[in-house]
């Protein structure tokens, strides 16, 4: 381990004496953004991170929650703590901290300069720590140019109606999931003649810069031939004809690109996105059964999911053991089971469940249990993943042991958890992460096939 270099607090009566002075630019960073990535402390090397004592006072409050929420808040609060030990007690003036993972910042806590009138003038009450921030940014534009960066629309619009320049945060390294998963490309017809007499073509004749390990390509020839392959160990490799995966066969070639990842041992990390209704958890579910029940190649089936009620209907706590409280909660695997099935009957569905549970072929769990545990030789799927911060999917993509493989399947555009958005939740950071290597996979589907009715409702609402 690198050993920090401790840089004294710039003190003004020998800032001439000072090597180094903060950048002049200041970054105030609002509560959600500390939420949503405790990391964002230290995002900004080329600018003076300012945190109003509102912002630590917001942490203070939220400390004590149980989820990751609560975990942010402390883990913010624990490392201004370090910072402020080794700043020599306090954080009233700017401090360099030279950080192990990314390297030297400027970190001051601001006390005082609060623009009390204007924000009163305004109509904004300083009863709100939104406004008290707010304040706080008007205060610190004394001193230097002033950003705001908050992931609360709301709290940007306010800002810039003030005279600030408003910025969402972008996770350091993220961006919004772009692409299918797949590319069409034109090629030749004798290119295509090998391809159907050696299943593979060993070199690329397209853009190798724009393909990346396990993604798909359509390949066209103006013959009106087409095949569908993949990018497997430097060669594009013919798709395997598809066939029945516990009773569910892919109905488009998107499906047929997610079955072909989902059913690859060489791929232990797949990532599934798309509208609602497209089948994301069908297949990752029927693919897991089929590869634990039929083939025996993982010793079963875990299904987890974030407890987090839709669009705000949350019904309170429920009654009963664990078992019962996740009944409700587990529906939807319930309603997936029913698809599954030959009979497509509800009952037939919960005897189903109740042998895989027996058998150990089948485990429902919440992500709130699974730290600590090592899960070894299981199918794993995470369903809703676009609801989970970057900080759970570490701590899912960490619990995974030997010869297990993992499958995050959701919707970014579906997000009912403050502090998210498109760029930091679980499958964008994970999509980002992961992308360019040989043991990820990602494909989004895009055709609803769950009834004509869900179909319209995905694209008319």
């Amino acid at each position: 381990m690198s050993k920090k270099r401790v840089v004294k607090p710039v003190d003004e009566s020998t800032i001439e004496n000072t090597p180094t002075l903060p950048p002049v630019d200041q970054v105030v960073l609002d509560t959600c953004v500390l939420l949503s990535d405790p990391n964002s402390l230290f995002q900004y090397p080329d600018k003076l991170v300012v945190l109003p004592l509102s912002v630590v006072e917001e942490l203070d409050k939220h400390k004590s929650r149980i989820d990751t929420v609560g975990w942010a808040a402390r883990e913010c609060l624990r490392r201004l703590e370090r910072v402020r030990v080794e700043a020599g007690g306090d954080l009233r003036l700017p401090y360099c901290y030279d950080s192990v993972d990314f390297g030297k910042v400027w970190l001051r806590v601001e006390t005082n300069g609060i623009h009390r009138a204007k924000i009163t003038e305004l109509g904004l009450g300083l009863d709100r720590s939104d406004n008290r921030i707010l304040a706080a940014c008007l205060g610190l534009t004394d001193n230097g140019l002033v950003t705001l960066v908050s992931s609360d629309a709301a709290m940007r619009l306010k800002a810039a109606q003030l005279g600030l320049i408003a910025e969402d945060f972008i996770r350091l390294g993220s961006i919004e999931i772009i692409g299918n998963g797949w590319e069409s490309v034109d090629v030749s017809k004798d290119l295509l003649d090998t391809l159907y007499a050696e299943d593979q073509i060993d070199d690329f004749l397209v853009d190798e810069s724009n393909v990346v390990p396990n993604q798909f390509l359509v390949l066209k020839s103006d013959n009106k031939q087409s095949a569908l392959v993949q990018c497997k160990d430097g060669k594009l490799v013919k798709l395997r004809e598809g066939g029945e995966v516990w009773g569910i066969r892919g109905r488009s070639k998107e499906q047929r690109f997610a079955l072909d990842l989902l059913l690859d041992d060489n791929v232990p990390v797949v990532v599934l996105a798309g509208p609602a209704g497209t089948g994301k958890t069908l297949l990752a579910l029927a693919s897991g059964l089929e590869l634990s029940v039929n083939n025996n190649r993982f010793d079963g089936v875990s299904l987890y999911r974030p407890v987090i009620p839709a669009a705000k209907q949350d019904l309170g706590f429920l009654p009963g053991d664990l078992d019962e409280k996740l009944d409700a909660w587990s529906a939807p695997l319930l309603d997936t089971l029913v698809a599954t099935s030959s009979s497509k009957n509800l009952s037939d569905a919960k005897r189903l469940r109740e042998e895989l549970e027996q058998r150990g072929k089948l485990e429902i769990g919440s992500i709130a249990h699974i730290r600590g545990r090592s899960i070894i030789n299981r199918f794993i799927i995470i369903d809703e993943a676009q609801n989970l911060e970057p900080s759970a999917a570490k701590l899912l993509l960490t619990r995974i042991g030997e010869g297990s493989k993992v499958v995050l399947c959701g919707d970014p555009s579906q997000i009912d958890v403050p502090y998210l958005s498109s760029t930091n939740n679980s499958l964008s950071v994970v999509v980002n992460a992961f992308s360019g290597s040989e043991h990820f996979g990602y494909m989004r589907l895009t055709k609803g096939e769950r009834s004509a009715v869900a179909e319209l409702a995905s694209n008319l609402l």
